[in-house]
């Protein structure tokens, strides 16, 4: 498993384990880990900001890359960036 999901699976266990946000997803009927979206490609990336932000009122972007590093931090923000349409 890469790095960037491990970190991403303990970041969705740790709000799982917050009880205001585990009442929040429990009324909802999700999971930390159903808020959150991941890809390989920017494509995938893209597709899946696009998704969630379709049932959002306001989305919030964390970015956990694979290493951390800042060219791989950066590799991450250029995928996720905003494509004209």
């Amino acid at each position: 498993m890469p790095q960037g999901a491990q970190a991403v699976a303990a970041r969705a266990e740790m709000y799982d384990a917050i009880p205001h946000y585990r009442a929040v997803f429990a009324r909802n009927g999700i999971t930390a880990a159903d808020t959150v979206v991941t890809g390989e490609t920017p494509e995938e990336l893209a597709a899946g900001i696009t998704r969630e932000e379709s049932v959002l009122d306001l989305g919030v972007i964390r970015a956990i890359p694979d290493e951390n590093s800042v060219s791989s931090l950066m590799a991450l923000v250029e995928a996720c960036a905003p494509r004209p349409a």
